[in-house]
């Protein structure tokens, strides 16, 4: 997981150094030294209350000035930690955070409660959904597209589903969705991924990218460009889907256009 809160709040952080000094001053039990001498840095999971091991915090930061690529997490705790509550063990087996459902899942339900909240949460907070899956895709896709998504989530009761929580919005909707098509879209030049999808549209076989950045045909054949996310996996307590642009000419023909292992990064959204 990649958010914490500290105890007896409710406000929940994105893990950075300037978040997490803030919120703990640097001070016991957030900041703790183990039998060996080596600094330990905990807080609480925003999800089940229990205690987290905020991981490479600092060693971390180091490698991000020079390849930009985040890897500090919070794992959960198998132990009580001094300054903490004990752990609830079932809070902790049933935690989204926790070993989450992996998504696609369409068999494990939320109760009827938390199903509601999703499905509020995501009204009451569509236009800044509708900007994070921009900038995660680096496509601008128009509003009409990402209003048919959002709607078809939501009718489909996809928000029902375990994999689903309120720090995952944007992954779980692109990820529950079918393919969705990109002809006609722009690439989004703040976008993490905008220059490596751009390059890799020399390789589409019907498509490229306009000096406007918008993806559009440089053929009179019938051919669709699209993209999807599949094959959700985690590893080291972190989370991942597959990112692909592809095009076909017909049924079941298909070129693969740009393809890249995205890290799912949890998003915090007002209740």
């Amino acid at each position: 997981m990649d958010v914490f809160r500290i105890r007896d709040s409710e406000d929940v952080r994105k893990i950075t150094i300037t978040n997490f000094e803030e919120a703990t001053q640097k001070m016991y039990p957030y900041y703790q030294v183990n039998n060996n001498g080596k600094q330990k840095l905990y807080a609480v999971c925003p999800a089940c209350g229990n205690t987290i091991q905020i991981i490479n915090l600092y060693g971390i930061q180091q490698v991000q000035n020079i390849t930009n690529v985040a890897t500090t997490y919070g794992r959960h705790c198998n132990r009580n930690i001094a300054g903490f509550d004990p752990i609830d063990i079932n809070r902790k087996e049933n935690c989204d955070l926790y070993r989450p459902t992996p998504l696609g899942n369409r068999e494990i339900m939320h109760n009827d409660q938390t199903s509601i909240e999703l499905k509020q949460l995501i009204e009451n907070n569509r236009d800044a959904i509708k900007k994070d899956i921009r900038k995660i895709l680096s496509i601008n896709l128009s509003h009409n597209i990402l209003d048919r998504v959002i709607d078809s989530f939501i009718e489909s009761q996809s928000y029902s589903y375990r994999a689903v929580t309120k720090y995952n919005l944007p992954y779980s909707i692109i990820y529950y969705s079918e393919a969705i098509n990109l002809y006609s879209q722009y690439l989004l030049e703040e976008g993490r991924l905008f220059n490596n999808i751009k390059i890799s549209f020399s390789s589409s076989r019907y498509f490229i990218i306009s000096e406007e950045n918008k993806i559009t045909k440089n053929t009179n054949k019938y051919a669709e460009v699209y993209f999807n996310f599949l094959s959700y996996r985690r590893l080291n307590d972190r989370d991942f889907v597959r990112y692909k642009i592809f095009e076909s000419e017909a049924d079941n023909e298909y070129n693969t256009i740009f393809e890249d292992e995205i890290e799912i990064e949890l998003i915090i959204y007002n209740e």
